[in-house]
């Protein structure tokens, strides 16, 4: 799992701290760090121009001799492109600048070019040419058009700074099987809080008013699969690009943007580890349950292929058919497209033995189906849609019907007695009793008193 160190300060002081030393204090705590790479852009010395003109090639009836103002002079640039208007302000490569290659995405330098008689000084690049593709800035192919997206860019800027790279690094984590708290950032937070004895400046987001409604009903069938299910209802949502900051944040954790839904989706299950899942509300008739498979059950998943299901598969259903397979794929017949105005967000807690089986069943594994089969913090799955909630109602510009749910999404609380003496004999090294207590109480433990030889938690 890919951590940006940009947000893992915004839950945990570390700005005084360097990456390798962080590295090398999670690896030393159990959690192992793979790799720590600088988040920075591939292309390089491209700037905004403003083009003046569009001229016939006199050799070529697909180019195009293309005079563009870079701020300080005229360039004449040839271009295939079929997207370009006068007027627009695009990214310009010089000679000795860096880009992507389209077709095989290695990076190159552009030299000198003279293409059917004419030459060109420099090229106009595409988001694939920078490699920003998967920003979704625009949704025509061709060169990038700036000042649609930034109407008051400049000419001579620096495109990095356009589109706002920011300085990063990214902290590669590959949590054990036993560790589902680590397979987020707030619980990557959590342990640094400990390491460096270092307040956790986070809080889940707590429902404080009812959002029940009877538009919409849930139930558990098989509740030794799935012990909570919720489906918050939102309508009025505008499919669009998500904000370019959570774009930064899914790129940084290797995460590809789709749209605001399915990106604020997988930016609540990094935050909080709780994987979630949007349907199309008006494909649903206004149920959904929870049960096993029946076997030879078949499911479309969102990838095409038609899966058949054993009773170890756990379905997501309406009173007809299976429209996910619950914690593992979504289903096609459920999916959020361009025409999605209502959907179902779910958030649920499945048991980590069932959720394998599950994903076994199927032949696939996700993002999501790893943080089940660890086990999730169940009672961060409420204030997981909680956020999600938030979130699209800001950049969705959602409108929230309520919230249904099932099951119980509470533990019992348990006591556990430190014996301070203990701790030496066990680890082999001496650790105050000050220092076992900030450990613990940094790790969300509750001290609930004690004494100088022990002190309950």
């Amino acid at each position: 799992m890919k951590v940006s160190l940009n947000w893992l300060n915004e839950m945990v002081d570390l700005s005084n701290t360097d990456a390798e030393h962080i590295a090398h204090e999670l690896t030393m705590s159990g959690l192992e760090v793979e790799a720590v790479e600088d988040v920075k852009p591939m292309f390089t010395n491209i700037k905004t121009v403003k083009i003046e003109k569009i001229d016939a090639h006199p050799n070529s009836e697909k180019l195009h001799l293309v005079t563009v103002n870079t701020g300080s002079g005229l360039k004449t640039v040839v271009c295939g492109a079929q997207n370009i208007q006068e007027g627009q302000v695009v990214p310009y490569a010089s000679v000795g600048s860096q880009v992507l290659d389209r077709k095989t995405g290695d990076m190159f330098t552009l030299t000198p070019a003279v293409i059917r008689g004419v030459e060109s000084q420099g090229m106009l690049c595409s988001p694939d040419e920078l490699g920003v593709s998967e920003r979704g800035y625009q949704d025509e192919d061709g060169i990038l058009i700036l000042n649609r997206i930034f109407p008051n860019v400049g000419l001579g800027e620096d495109v990095k700074d356009v589109l706002g790279f920011e300085k990063d690094t990214v902290i590669d984590v590959a949590p054990t099987a036993n560790r589902g708290d680590q397979m987020s950032v707030v619980g990557v937070a959590r342990e640094l809080s400990s390491l460096f004895n270092t307040p956790l400046k986070f809080n889940k987001i707590e429902c404080t008013k009812d959002l029940s409604t009877d538009k919409f009903k849930v139930e558990i069938k098989d509740k030794d699969v799935c012990k909570y299910y919720s489906i918050g209802v939102m309508k009025n949502i505008k499919i669009k690009s998500s904000p370019d900051w959570m774009q930064k944040r899914l790129t940084a954790s290797g995460v590809r943007a789709i749209n605001n839904v399915v990106d604020i989706t997988n930016y609540v299950m990094l935050e909080y580890g709780c994987p979630l899942h949007a349907f199309d509300l008006d494909k649903l008739n206004g149920y959904l349950c929870v049960r096993r498979a029946q076997e030879g059950e078949k499911l479309v998943t969102l990838d095409g292929v038609e899966r058949t299901l054993t009773t170890d598969s756990v379905l997501i259903a309406t009173e007809k058919e299976g429209v996910c397979l619950g914690g593992v794929f979504g289903g096609a017949n459920s999916e959020i497209d361009d025409n999605t105005t209502s959907i179902a967000l779910e958030a649920a807690y499945f048991t980590p033995v069932s959720n394998r089986k599950s994903a076994r069943s199927a032949g696939y594994r996700s993002e999501a189906s790893a943080r089940f089969e660890r086990g999730i913090d169940i009672e961060a799955v409420k204030p997981a849609l909680m956020r999600a909630m938030q979130l699209l109602v800001e950049y969705a510009d959602a409108e929230v019907v309520g919230m249904v749910e099932d099951g119980e999404n509470k533990l019992e609380p348990l006591e556990i007695t430190l014996r301070y003496n203990q701790v030496k004999r066990i680890l082999g090294c001496e650790i105050s009793s000050d220092r076992c207590d900030n450990i613990l109480e940094n790790l969300g433990f509750e001290k609930l008193g004690g004494n100088a030889a022990a002190a309950k938690f």
